[in-house]
């Protein structure tokens, strides 16, 4: 029967502190970043009074105050096309926890 457990970004950053180098720890590196980007978009997005339950086009994010830093870090991360999934599961999963 195989597990399946469910790591938080916290668990992800104390492996990252305290595991030699190997390829999980880069794979948990780009999960723990990603995690920091969904938080500043939904923290950009509330602040500014829009609704957190999915990012706006690049053009309405850029119009926000500190959106046209997000965008630059969105477009690092894959583009908005390749994040919104991913925010919408972290979302989702936040949704869930509480």
């Amino acid at each position: 029967m195989k597990r399946i457990f469910k790591l938080t970004p916290q668990d992800a950053a104390f492996v990252l502190q305290h595991i030699p180098n190997s390829q999980l720890k880069e794979q948990l590196k780009e999960f723990v970043d990603a995690s920091h980007l969904f938080k500043r978009i939904e923290t950009l997005l509330v602040e500014n009074k829009k609704c957190p339950c999915c990012i706006p086009t690049i053009k309405e994010l850029g119009e926000l105050r500190g959106g046209y830093a997000l965008v630059k870090e969105i477009s690092a991360a894959g583009g908005l096309k390749s994040v919104r999934p991913l925010y919408a599961r972290y979302l989702f999963n936040r949704r869930q926890k509480s």
